[in-house]
């Protein structure tokens, strides 16, 4: 009997192992900080899945699980007065419709908001906020010692069990409670420098990575992630990091790979001064240079695997590995190469001009959607202002349209589903799947004339099968990959039982 569970369990344990491996894109794993590499695929097109306007100005977006949780917030210069703007506030949205479903205005000023399971953590720039986003309720974290001189956007650290902030010095608290881990400061002792200021940070499972300035130079520094103790220490000129594995790769006027448990250097790539994250990919690493170039160099070797031009890379820039793309964005463009070989596939245009603000939030992705603010300046007479943004999701995949139409038709939105329906159909035409872009239309054309759609067909319990009315295949329910799996466990049980019992006895 014990056989049989343990072969049970194993066919059990395999099968969800397979089922459950979903394209995730974590909330850590999102940050520029780190690795800015997802396995999910990104659209092939810039097709327009929704968009919907924010009260002001985007921060970074967050993709969790079937929701976007984007911050706006309000600026002007000079009139009209800020009384009169609309508050800053954090939108949650659906991402499959961009349907919003809840706006949270929080009593506090923030700089910046991080989902942190089913909870959010409101950063004031003093102190720390959770808000659950079941009840909306907020209650005050700790407060946060220290400034941020890190660059822009470059935010905390969502681990499994800490949070690191990129602060002067860097703090380390508990998820559990809040409660504070180490700081820098402290945990350096006489090694923390009077002048310094925190550039970035970055994690691997046990460490943290840290740039840090002073009046002599940068370095760069491994602390254990317990305890805040240090590992190593290297002198170089860096402003970016990221944690890959066994290695770090940092950069600012040059690349460099140092190995994770000693900081020794491996290899060095020449380039011109960076303003953009590493994003680190399975083979490559991939960065831009301020002479208008986005490289790809290999993550083992350091030896460069294409080159391709980036016009804007003069601005700060945020990258994002995709499984067979890397996407560049910035205040004027967003741009996706290939990532086998550097190849431009698609482009869209923001403006001309960069405004007062030289930056854009990076976007976030997950399997088949790209998620990215607009920002647009509105000019007057005597001031300044910026528009209300919209949020934008962009996806080719025409499968993505036709769940949106089914999310839609099930609230009863015929309208939206029809929409959406024929954006499935335009797509699968261009993709040359006829047979499912017909599917499309037969099924718009029972939505807009539901009165000639053909009455049912009485059939008699005696008809033969090989004349039994089918379902079109359209609306056919696929059945689900787990319960194909979950069939073939419950059928295997009965027939490892009786192989068992009458297996023959020896002798």
């Amino acid at each position: 009997m014990k056989c049989i569970w343990l072969i049970i369990l194993t066919m059990v344990s395999m099968a969800c192992a397979f089922v459950n491996e979903p394209c995730q894109w974590d909330q850590f794993l999102g940050n520029p900080g780190r690795t800015a590499y997802t396995e999910c695929s990104g659209p092939d097109s810039p097709e327009v899945l929704w968009e919907i306007t924010l009260d002001g100005v985007a921060g970074t977006p967050f993709i969790v699980g079937d929701k976007v949780i984007v911050c706006s917030q309000f600026y002007s210069f000079f009139p009209p007065p800020l009384e009169l703007a609309p508050p800053s506030n954090i939108t949650v949205v659906d991402l499959l419709t961009g349907t919003l479903l809840q706006k949270i205005v929080p009593e506090e000023d923030f700089v910046g908001v991080y989902p942190v399971g089913d909870a959010l953590l409101i950063n004031t720039g003093f102190e720390l906020y959770n808000i659950d986003l079941a009840s909306e309720e907020t209650s005050f974290v700790s407060k946060v010692p220290g400034t941020c001189f890190c660059l822009s956007g470059c935010h905390p650290l969502i681990l499994p069990d800490k949070i690191v902030f990129p602060t002067t010095p860097v703090v380390c608290l508990s998820r559990d409670d809040y409660s504070m881990l180490w700081d820098l400061e402290t945990s350096l002792g006489l090694l923390y420098p009077d002048t310094a200021e925190i550039m970035n940070i970055a994690a691997s499972l046990s460490r943290v990575y840290v740039v840090l300035e002073e009046k002599n130079g940068t370095r760069v520094l491994a602390v254990d992630d317990e305890t805040g103790e240090l590992i190593w220490m290297k002198d170089l000129a860096v402003m970016g990091i990221a944690a890959d594995g066994p290695t770090v790769f940092a950069a600012g006027e040059d690349l460099y790979a140092l190995d994770a448990g000693t900081g020794e250097l491996l290899w060095m790539f020449e380039l011109d001064f960076t303003w953009s994250n590493i994003a680190v990919g399975p083979a490559a690493v991939y960065f831009t240079d301020t002479q208008n170039h986005l490289y790809a160099v290999d993550k083992n070797t350091g030896e460069l695997e294409w080159k391709s031009p980036w016009e804007e890379a003069e601005w700060v820039t945020y990258i994002v590995g995709t499984k067979d793309a890397v996407i560049c964005s910035n205040i004027l463009n967003l741009t996706v190469f290939s990532a086998k070989d550097g190849k431009e596939l698609w482009n869209i245009h923001f403006r001309d001009y960069s405004g007062p603000f030289p930056d854009k939030p990076c976007p976030a992705v997950t399997e088949g959607i790209l998620v990215i603010p607009k920002k647009e300046l509105q000019q007057g007479d005597s001031f300044v202002m910026i528009r209300p943004e919209q949020l934008v999701a962009l996806t080719s995949d025409p499968k993505l349209f036709v769940k949106q139409g089914d999310a839609f038709l099930s609230e009863d939105l015929k309208d939206q589903a029809i929409s959406s329906y024929e954006k499935a159909a335009e797509l699968y035409e261009k993709k040359g799947d006829l047979s499912s872009c017909q599917e499309m239309q037969e099924r718009i054309h029972e939505l807009e004339n539901p009165s000639e759609s053909p009455p049912p067909v009485s059939v008699p319990s005696s008809t033969p099968e090989s004349i039994m009315p089918t379902t079109p295949p359209g609306l056919s329910t696929p059945i689900p990959f787990s319960a194909v799996i979950l069939v073939i466990v419950l059928m295997g049980i009965p027939i490892t039982y009786y192989l068992i019992k009458h297996k023959p006895k020896d002798g």
